[in-house]
């Protein structure tokens, strides 16, 4: 009997500490959906060192006695702001890189009003990073820079690295689409051109809203990004760290910025619709891109879990580059998780940053395809 009692009174005591903690939950939890909490980003010390219309370049002050060269030249998505690549000091990719003993560089697009709604890829791959690797070349008295994309901007990296690969060293792309004709899910519903006229979306809009982009992500995966994620942060409510990383979240993923209307339409004509970058019927200034030009080391980055960009659809760049050394990382994360996941953060990007040293320092191995898991 004593027995009995105990394990009653032991299940009332876990009953009353569970209410107890709902209770203290939902009252912080309503205070932080009231009133959310400042969000700090970008905390690594930069500045601007270069400005063409609304593009500026920055650069990151170093962290390490060691240099090492040529420079990184980071180009982000044309979406959202580039900080969630320097999110929190622990979780920043940009940082990984200085620690590395790289200079790094970092191309921040700025937000376009309705006079840039004619910028197009063109204008983004010859008239702003190639402007930009070229500043670099030329303060650091360097023929090449080490090249790296995120998203469209490992896709306009690519472009790039394609029609000028003699100023490139190695090229680095995280979660870009290069093939667009790999299953897509949702995107590739929604874009199919049966049912989707992006030219009459650019008549309505001229720039697409950053809040189109913000819902259509969203939409993606509605029950986590609508419903689970929320309930995750009432269970967390009283975790400082989880709320803090929440918010600055929260930040990034509300703080997009308009489309411009011509490159919105490419991206859906000849990019999803179309899928010209794979096909060579992509041209740039009158020039094709042909995505064996590129000779260089190259290593693509993936997320096993991405529903953005399908991992297959990064990773069959290296499938169509002409280089010998080439190498792709598969991370067990999602597209974001790739930038501030704490499993990417201990386990790829250290080995990305010895990839990049290595053939800076000529230690690298250049002999064909290799596949890594993390």
């Amino acid at each position: 009997m004593s027995g009995t009692r105990h394990n009653e009174d032991s299940r009332l005591e876990t009953i009353q500490e569970n209410a107890v903690q709902f209770w203290e939950n939902a009252v912080k939890y309503s205070e932080l959906i009231i009133r959310p909490p400042d969000a700090e980003v970008g905390s690594t010390p930069h500045e601007v060192v270069y400005q063409k219309d609304k593009m500026r370049l920055l650069h990151y002050e170093k962290e390490t006695k060691k240099s090492r060269s040529p420079p990184v030249l980071m180009v982000y998505a044309v979406i959202n702001k580039p900080y969630i690549l320097d999110l929190l000091p622990d979780r920043s990719v940009i940082r990984t890189f200085l620690k590395k003993g790289f200079d790094v560089y970092l191309i921040d697009w700025g937000k376009p009003g309705n006079s840039d709604k004619y910028i197009s890829t063109e204008d983004y791959v010859e008239r702003y990073i190639d402007q930009a690797a070229d500043w670099i070349r030329e303060v650091h008295g360097t023929e090449k820079v080490n090249l790296f994309g995120y998203c469209l901007g490992g896709t306009l990296a690519a472009i790039y690295a394609a029609l000028h690969p003699d100023k490139i060293r190695n090229l680095m792309i995280m979660a870009g689409p290069i093939d667009f004709g790999e299953k897509y899910g949702a995107f590739e519903w929604w874009t199919d051109e049966r049912y989707f006229n992006a030219e009459k979306m650019v008549k309505a809009f001229g720039n697409i809203p950053d809040y189109m982009f913000t819902w259509t992500f969203k939409f993606l995966d509605p029950v986590q990004n609508l419903h689970t994620k929320y309930l995750t942060l009432f269970e967390n409510a009283q975790n400082e760290k989880f709320v803090d990383m929440f918010f600055k979240m929260e930040k990034w993923i509300h703080d997009g910025i308009p489309v411009t209307g011509a490159f919105y339409q490419e991206l859906i004509e000849k990019w999803y619709q179309g899928n010209y970058i794979v096909q060579n019927k992509l041209r740039i200034n009158g020039n094709k891109v042909d995505l064996k030009n590129i000779g260089m080391p190259v290593i693509t980055i993936s997320g096993e879990r991405d529903h953005i960009v399908p991992l297959a659809s990064t990773t069959a760049l290296l499938d169509y580059v002409s280089s010998k050394d080439k190498m792709s990382i598969e991370c067990s994360c999602g597209h974001i998780g790739l930038s501030v996941g704490s499993r990417s953060h201990r386990k790829v990007w250290p080995k990305v940053t010895e990839w990049l040293a290595k053939r800076c320092d000529g230690r690298g191995k250049g002999k064909g395809k290799t596949r890594s898991r993390r």
